[in-house]
């Protein structure tokens, strides 16, 4: 699994377990590892989204530009042209299941 992060001020990050950088200009993707989750922790880093692993940061930049720097749209797209695999007998993020009473 990658995460979908993004500096919480103008900084740039490096984590030198997996050599992957975070932009402070855009969300990233990256690998997850120790690194990323003590930023988290810190509060350095926010947490935007999961993708699987054949996504890249540089895929998530084209999509970044493609839809003008529009965060909420470029995140929904990459997490659909990326999604994790189910889990077996879990629901999919975001779907229809039956609620009580119904």
């Amino acid at each position: 699994m990658k995460l979908i992060v993004k500096t919480t001020d103008t900084f740039m990050l490096f984590d030198p377990e997996s050599g992957d950088l975070v932009s402070e200009s855009r969300p990233s993707v990256v690998k997850e590892s120790s690194f990323i989750a003590n930023r988290m922790s810190i509060g350095h880093l926010k947490l935007l989204g999961q993708v699987n692993d054949d996504a890249t940061d540089s895929e998530f930049a084209k999509t970044w530009a493609e839809t003008k720097d529009d965060e909420k749209l470029a995140i929904e797209s990459f997490i659909s042209e990326y999604p994790l695999p189910a889990v077996e007998g879990e629901e999919q993020k975001g779907g229809k299941g039956k609620g009580k009473g119904k």
